[in-house]
């Protein structure tokens, strides 16, 4: 998004009204075309003219972040000292952000990932572990799948891209983060993170089942197994819940599975602590995932993200899960949001018959449009699924 203002504050009047997803957007690429300019906006400027900005921590520190980047390739100077001086309520968040950008120095930084046929053909080298091999890639990065040479199962390296925005390298960033702190066996295992020829990496455990997206695309499983994967998604979910995150983006694509069925939940890059705040959905990346996402998040209503939020896609996926098609079907972005926003969803069983009513209430529970209305907790969710299943034996 290019900016047609000559200053800051008329930005700001033009823009305020923009959703924070996309304020975000358009406030980053009006910082880098003064910096490209000649000028040195700080990001207090910003925050000053639009507090909304300001109030967010996670959209705060993309626009620090920002400022700290076109410094760096004017050859700027600066010092995690200034910037705990001036942002002190972040010094914790900013000490992480300099010091993956210190690693990550000489790291070209735009707006367009990029892959090269050179950056997939010749990846690079991670000691201790085998060659990479390509297996697939997408807007947070490229996946390869390897071995630790010492023995052991196969891994997944997920490198950022090399045109790496500085969005994308703080959700991956956030995402090790997370990751490191999150241990249950339906959660995809976290191995470590690094660095490597200015390219960001986190090493996973790998599974040999795909994701639950691609099971779905290839076969039409009962509902049955739906429900019975279903209770170990919820299982994950719940271990990440006590730790106060919420995932923000679950969807069949962000569930792994073993050869055994065993689903893990991966991809945390937007998660979100309640505790201390997270990354968010960039309103570009919002287009393939919101059909999974609930009113008060497609919106931007921040305060109202909770726990009911991941509950609402957990509702989704079962729908798809024991119906095997999506519960709002327009292909359509207006149209699809409105439904989502208005549209009472229909019934499971009213698509398939043989679905039990007990497992239609809970969809029905898990995808009302007001969070207060949902399942107060995961928990309770995996009750009332679990006496559904055992009703029904």
């Amino acid at each position: 998004m290019s900016s047609p203002f000559n200053s800051i504050t008329e930005m700001a009047n033009g823009w305020k009204h923009l959703p924070l997803p996309l304020l975000c957007e358009a406030v980053r690429a009006d910082q880098d075309e003064r910096f490209a300019r000649g000028e040195r906006p700080r990001a207090e400027d910003y925050f000053r003219t639009l507090p909304k900005l300001a109030g967010s921590q996670e959209d705060a520190l993309v626009i620090i972040y920002g400022e700290i980047m076109n410094r760096a390739e004017l050859g700027d100077t600066y010092l995690l000292e200034e910037y705990c001086e001036r942002f002190p309520h972040w010094r914790k968040e900013l000490q992480d952000i300099l010091m993956l950008h210190d690693g990550l120095t000489g790291c070209r930084f735009n707006s367009t990932q990029v892959t090269t046929e050179k950056e997939v053909r010749e990846p690079p080298v991670v000691p201790g572990y085998a060659p990479l091999e390509f297996m697939n890639q997408g807007g947070m990065g490229i996946v390869y799948r390897s071995r630790p040479l010492r023995g052991g199962p196969d891994v997944a390296i997920k490198f950022a891209h090399q045109t790496a925005t500085a969005t994308e390298l703080l959700r991956l960033l956030h995402e090790a983060e997370t990751l490191q702190r999150l241990s249950h066996p339906n959660i995809v295992p976290f191995i470590e993170s690094g660095a490597i020829n200015q390219r960001f990496y986190i090493i996973s455990l790998w599974a040999d089942g795909g994701t639950l997206a691609d099971r779905l695309s290839q076969n039409h499983p009962t509902w049955h197994w739906g429900t019975k994967v279903m209770m170990e998604i919820l299982k994950g979910v719940q271990a990440a819940h006590k730790q106060h995150i919420v995932h923000r983006d679950l969807k069949p694509a962000n569930i792994l599975l073993t050869e055994n069925d065993r689903p893990m939940i991966t991809d945390f890059g937007i998660a979100r602590s309640l505790l201390a705040g997270g990354m968010h959905t960039r309103s570009g990346e919002v287009l393939g995932t919101f059909q999974y996402m609930p009113p008060e998040q497609i919106r931007g209503e921040h305060s109202r993200i909770g726990y009911s939020t991941d509950i609402y896609s957990l509702g989704v996926i079962l729908f798809e899960l024991i119906t095997n098609r999506n519960v709002f079907q327009s292909n359509a972005r207006n149209l699809l949001i409105e439904q989502i926003l208005t549209t009472v969803p229909g019934n499971p069983a009213q698509i398939n018959p043989d679905i039990p009513k007990q497992l239609d209430t809970v969809c029905q529970k898990c995808l009302q449009k007001e969070p207060e209305n949902r399942y107060h907790s995961v928990e309770e969710m995996h009750n009332e699924l679990s006496h559904a299943l055992s009703s029904l034996q």
